[in-house]
């Protein structure tokens, strides 16, 4: 109950974004980037946490895995003027298709509001 509760406030919080109209062009792919920033974040806060737990929830393997992608996620965002909200979620894609069973049902919401924060972006 307490993760669907989480889930459905970051949907609130991110579903309902939108850029303020009074932005520059340049501001509004900030504003975007940020927005994606927020919500890779939150899947890879989720990640080291599961992983810190007594017996960890997920393992070392896919903990590290999210690590790497939000980091080279973030780099992306920050280098590329355009077209990387597309090159951001098809790499969430991927990752979500190379995680164990397991692992992908517990972190699958996360990724999954990830994904619908870039989409809504679109």
């Amino acid at each position: 109950m307490r993760r669907l509760r989480s889930t459905l406030l970051l949907l609130v919080i991110y579903g309902c974004a939108s850029a303020p109209p009074q932005l520059s062009p340049e501001a509004a792919i900030a504003w975007k980037g940020t927005q994606v920033i927020k919500a890779l974040d939150t899947v890879r806060d989720m990640a080291i946490a599961a992983s810190a737990t007594v017996p960890p929830l997920l393992s070392t393997a896919t903990t590290r895995k999210i690590v790497v992608y939000h980091d080279s996620a973030l780099d992306l965002v920050h280098a590329a003027p355009s077209g990387w909200l597309r090159i951001v979620e098809v790499g969430l894609e991927e990752l979500l298709q190379d995680l164990p069973e397991r692992d992908k049902q517990l972190l699958g919401s996360y990724i999954g509001l990830a994904q619908g924060v870039i989409r809504g972006l679109q």
